[in-house]
């Protein structure tokens, strides 16, 4: 599968939907939520988890804005707890 695919987004539902061509990907949420599980300690650090999402996606389609709501809706549903350790760094737990 070779070339270059533009990647857009559309905003639905507070859920941030990720298309590559016309592939859909998972919501932003379902992205956070994988990858919290996959970790070993079920805990990664606010810049860890963006940077492990900036790594799948372009930077340029996942901004700073929308990875802090979609953390806020894990949070309001009590699927993850947000902790702040010291200024500008968070501790984000997976609580499933």
């Amino acid at each position: 599968m070779g070339g270059t695919y533009k990647v857009s987004t559309i905003k639905k539902d507070f859920n941030t939907f990720l298309y590559i061509g016309f592939k859909m990907y998972a919501p932003l949420t379902i992205v956070i939520l994988d990858i919290l599980r996959r970790s070993k300690r079920k805990v990664l650090s606010d810049r860890e988890l963006y940077r492990k999402i900036t790594s799948i996606f372009p930077k340029d389609e996942i901004n700073r804005k929308d990875f802090i709501k979609a953390l806020m809706i894990l949070e309001i549903k009590r699927i993850i707890h947000v902790e702040s350790v010291k200024k500008g760094t968070k501790l984000v737990y997976l609580l499933e």
